[in-house]
């Protein structure tokens, strides 16, 4: 990976979001290096439109590999794609974990310590079919 940035909330039309939002992943994630004109033709893009947000009463609400969550708490929020858990063959209670590790938050399991939401999503790129 060598950039990633979206928002939760549209404000612009779905292709212009698309196309700002690949814009900045690939230049402006200040987690990377700039993405430069060699790497450009190796890169694959991947876009992940989220579905609506549903908050997360207990665990059993978290199925790893179909949701994805966002833990807001402090003014912290941190956002883990359903693939990312998929990716590392992670359980639900290590999904929840990482995504408060993602907010900058101490690592949790307790669906009560912050606002835990949880959403779907439909996932594609170039080289595959919409999931």
């Amino acid at each position: 990976m060598r950039g990633c940035i979206g928002t939760l909330a549209a404000s612009e039309p779905i292709p212009q979001a698309i196309a700002n939002a690949a814009i900045s992943a690939g230049a402006r994630d200040p987690r990377f290096e700039p993405v430069s004109l060699r790497e450009l033709s190796e890169c694959d893009i991947e876009i992940s439109i989220l579905g609506p947000l549903t908050r997360v009463r207990s665990m059993d609400e978290i199925v790893a590999g179909r949701h994805g969550l966002v833990v807001e708490k402090d003014g912290r929020r941190g956002l883990l794609l359903p693939q990312v858990a998929q990716k590392y063959g992670w359980t639900a209670r290590e999904f929840l974990r990482q995504t408060y590790a993602k907010a900058g938050l101490a690592p949790s399991e307790e669906i009560g310590s912050a606002s835990v939401q949880a959403f779907e999503a439909i996932v594609f790129g170039e080289l595959d079919d919409i999931r």
